[in-house]
């Protein structure tokens, strides 16, 4: 097993908050409401087993982060200071723990301090070269901060240290080829991203940017028309709300590209 066990081993010390713990972990990898809410009943319950266990609170604080961000859970910003007291909580016990100065990028992302976010995801990646995730999230920071080359780096070591490479890993980078204006290459990240969850949202908005940017416009306008026979709410003010930095510059110029190709504003 490799380091990254051991360490959540060593932090359960219990068997059944570990396996809380691992049925947490695939619940959230299903990136849905439900798996969240799966998750969030997971770590609660391994945390309930061995109060020490940083690594079970800092998945139940991405947890409270996600579900509060895109509007999964009644806490509304509650969610977001119940992942800070988590991860506030656990610096006691390991300041060093990587993964937990990568939700503090992501929380520090949120409040719109991301000068401080790329720091924490710098750390995060200082403290464990090897950790995936805290590569992913440090491209995200970037991609925010209107440095999308450096974000590509990021997100494809990300993909390069975890095989499985969540779908989500791939949003990030086709972001960053649209803020290239590498539309090729966002289009074929989308396409693969939506052969595995074709119900997710945000990942048909930057397909449908990419086909707009290529010129393609009936086949934009054609996925947004898509996108809204099962998300008839959905808003180009909604989307805006969802992006970790809605008010950087290229924002406004994305909004009126999609209000062109259909997308109500």
């Amino acid at each position: 097993e490799g380091p990254q066990v051991r360490l959540w081993r060593r932090e359960a010390a219990n068997s059944v908050a570990y396996s809380h713990f691992l049925t947490g972990r695939i619940a959230y990898k299903e990136y849905s409401r439900s798996g969240h809410a799966r998750a969030r009943v997971s770590n609660e319950a391994a945390l309930g087993l061995s109060p020490n266990f940083y690594s079970a609170a800092v998945s139940l604080a991405r947890v409270h982060i996600e579900e509060a961000l895109f509007g999964w859970s009644t806490e509304g910003k509650n969610g977001f200071e119940e992942a800070r007291r988590l991860i506030d909580g656990g610096f006691a016990i390991n300041p060093d723990h990587a993964l937990a100065h990568m939700q503090l990028a992501q929380i520090l992302m949120i409040e719109g301090d991301f000068s401080a976010a790329r720091l924490e995801g710098e750390l995060a990646v200082a403290l464990d070269p090897n950790s995936a995730d805290a590569h992913h999230a440090l491209a995200h920071v970037l991609v925010c901060l209107e440095m999308p080359e450096e974000a590509l780096r990021s997100a494809r070591r990300a993909i390069e240290l975890n095989p499985g490479r969540p779908g989500f890993y791939h949003v990030v980078m086709a972001e960053a080829f649209i803020a290239l204006k590498q539309y090729p290459e966002a289009l074929a990240v989308t396409d693969k991203i939506i052969a595995e969850r074709p119900a997710w949202v945000m990942t048909r908005i930057w397909k449908a940017l990419a086909l707009e940017g290529l010129g393609k416009e009936e086949e934009a306008k054609s996925e947004i028309f898509n996108l809204l026979q099962t998300r008839s709410g959905f808003t180009a003010q909604r989307w805006q709300k969802f992006i970790f930095f809605p008010d950087r510059p290229d924002v406004p110029d994305l909004i009126k590209r999609l209000v062109s190709i259909g997308l109500p504003p």
